[in-house]
């Protein structure tokens, strides 16, 4: 796989990286802008604890961005190096073309009689366009990948940003819920509560300290070598493995041609030198073990060779592409402190992964034992209600069947008061009369 395709394949996985990181960023009280102080203390301790795995959360959001923002900047570094290298190799390459065409001009222009002199020259035209059209392309392609890099750098940035001034807010409103606790005990018992957080408030203010040094380098970790390298490109100066110095266009300069256009001003001459004689030696130690490496290399199996690109390739070659453009002043520790740093990139992804799916199950589960409690609530409710109904309904039967009776009567009476009124009092037999 070229260069070319590690620089795509690594871009697809950061935004992979940067769509996953977003999504699994879920705040619940960091993120609105309200936060009013409940009273009672459960609530206050309660809301405790979500700003604390807010704060978690956040911490782990900035340092997954952290790695997308490195990703990012090793692929510019690359992307720069590899401009600087072929802009470097299209300048020798046209040196010799214009020089050869020269030449064939001034034979040409003397009138000696060489029938072919035209052809070469026509060649040597062709030579130089072709030349000159895929420098373009290799140019445009490499600008292009590097626009997108930066683009993906300054996502990550902006996100990272927004998150910082969430934890350092978050951190402000986690005092306040302290304070709002200790406001309800005793001072004995507040003491208690300042000691039972003080670890907890140290640590948070500790991580937020080491994001604000981040933040002011652009959220980039630099290395006294990497600084160097840094200003030297963006002064437009590449040291290449041989310790020559070149400019953007591919031009070489001396060092005191570079100094006398002040392109090394406020750089210290010992820095330079360092980083000069290192580059030399480590093309001389490269150079004096490629015949060993290659003997060694012709006694490792297949297998091994298909095992040690499987566990090896991916983070050699991303480890020695960033030793090749950063150029540190020791690269074997440089190379053993990235491989153990990539490695537990590795593993705190996998425990993230470990943890987000826990929080998922438990958040999961706890949805459905608040929607079953939601569920039972409203049948209870529900029953209430009918219970409530069905005694309403009884008493407004009672009601009307009394005031059924009730008129029933008095239309009895009204009736017999008015017999007595039309036929007067009765003065008859009574009924044990009537039977004698």
């Amino acid at each position: 796989m070229s260069s070319s395709d590690d620089v795509v394949a690594l871009m697809m996985e950061i935004r992979k990286e940067f769509e996953r990181s977003l999504s699994l960023l879920n705040l619940r009280v960091l993120d609105q802008t309200d936060f009013d102080i409940p009273e009672d203390i459960s609530r206050i301790q309660n809301l405790h604890d979500i700003v604390v795995q807010d704060l978690q959360d956040l911490r782990k959001s900035l340092e997954s961005h952290g790695a997308i923002v490195e990703k990012t900047e090793l692929i510019m570094s690359v992307l720069s190096y590899k401009l600087y290298e072929i802009q470097f190799a299209f300048r020798n390459e046209f040196d010799k073309l214009k020089a050869k065409k020269e030449s064939l001009t001034a034979v040409l222009q003397s009138g000696k009689e060489e029938p072919t002199i035209a052809l070469r020259l026509v060649e040597t035209d062709d030579e130089i366009a072709k030349l000159e059209d895929t420098q373009q392309k290799n140019s445009e392609s490499i600008k292009a990948q590097k626009l997108e890099a930066q683009k993906a750098y300054e996502k990550a940035v902006l996100v990272m940003d927004e998150n910082f001034e969430k934890m350092s807010n978050g951190l402000s409103k986690l005092l306040v819920l302290i304070e709002a606790e200790k406001s309800t005990l005793s001072e004995s018992q507040a003491q208690l509560v300042d000691a039972k957080f003080a670890d907890q408030v140290n640590q948070i203010r500790g991580e937020i300290e080491k994001f604000t040094a981040l933040q002011t380098t652009g959220w980039k970790v630099l290395y006294p070598e990497e600084k160097l390298s840094e200003l030297l490109q963006e002064r437009g100066l590449k040291i290449l493995h041989n310790g020559q110095l070149i400019t953007g266009d591919g031009q070489a300069i001396t060092f005191k041609q570079a100094q006398q256009s002040k392109l090394l001003e406020d750089i210290s001459p010992e820095g330079l030198n360092e980083l000069k004689a290192n580059m030399t030696a480590d093309t001389d130690e490269s150079t004096d073990t490629t015949t060993s490496s290659v003997s060694i290399g012709s006694k490792i199996s297949s297998e091994d060779v298909s095992y040690l690109k499987t566990c090896l390739g991916k983070p050699l070659a991303l480890a020695i592409a960033e030793i090749t453009t950063l150029q540190p002043r020791d690269p074997i520790h440089y190379l053993a402190h990235w491989l153990f740093k990539y490695r537990y990139n590795q593993q705190m992804e996998d425990i993230n992964s470990i943890e987000i799916d826990i929080l998922t199950e438990k958040r999961n589960k706890l949805a459905k034992e608040r929607w079953h409690k939601f569920i039972e609530g409203e049948a209870k409710a529900a029953v209430i209600d009918m219970v409530l109904r069905a005694e309403d309904i009884a008493q407004m039967n009672e009601l009307n069947r009394i005031q059924r009776e009730t008129e029933a009567m008095e239309e009895m009476e009204n009736f017999e008061e008015e017999a007595r009124d039309t036929l007067g009092p009765y003065t008859g037999p009574t009924a044990g009369q009537m039977a004698l």
